[in-house]
């Protein structure tokens, strides 16, 4: 665990509140409010937690990708960590 910093570090250290949440836990309304690419990675998510991973398709979505290049290897890595845990 990371201690605090001391006095002298602290002009160099951030503190940022990060407010996290379970993605796969999103309703279809809450993924519907992203209106970047991660709408796509949130509904894949919810999916893949609602079914089973290899029938998680890909959403009809009328947005269009804006990095698909991007999009796509977070998902591959994602798919390739998840093949890893079950094998």
């Amino acid at each position: 665990m990371m201690e605090h910093p001391t006095d002298d570090m602290k002009p160099f250290v951030n503190d940022f509140k990060i407010n996290l949440f379970e993605v796969a836990f999103l309703t279809e309304e809450q993924t519907r409010m992203f209106k970047s690419d991660f709408r796509i990675v949130a509904d894949y998510f919810v999916q893949i937690r609602k079914t089973e991973p290899l029938l998680a398709k890909a959403g009809r979505f009328d947005l269009l990708l804006k990095q698909p290049e991007v999009v796509r290897a977070l998902l591959y890595a994602f798919v390739l960590y998840f093949s890893m845990l079950t094998t």
